[in-house]
């Protein structure tokens, strides 16, 4: 069942943070945003007990964290964030 409004959107500081630690060869961040937007509609607590997110990279640990933070509020570093586009 697909609730109204999508727990997770694509924002520029989560690309920001994903291709910052692709940059350094931690691909798991891009996995992580990709695995995301494949079901944007889905909440982890609809999910069965016992069920976890599983990630590489950080631990399991560590992605459940940074899921919850994707999910988030913007933080305060990422007022700063620019993207220009060039045509």
């Amino acid at each position: 069942m697909h609730k109204a409004n999508p727990s997770f959107v694509l924002r520029n500081w989560i690309a920001q943070d994903a291709i910052e630690a692709a940059e350094k060869q931690d691909y798991s961040r891009v996995r992580l945003v990709l695995d995301l937007l494949q079901d944007p509609y889905y909440y982890p607590e609809d999910r069965p007990k016992g069920e976890g997110e599983e990630g590489e990279g950080e631990g399991k640990g560590g992605m459940e964290e940074l899921t919850k933070r994707y999910r988030g509020m913007t933080p305060a570093w990422a007022a700063e964030l620019v993207c220009t586009c060039s045509s």
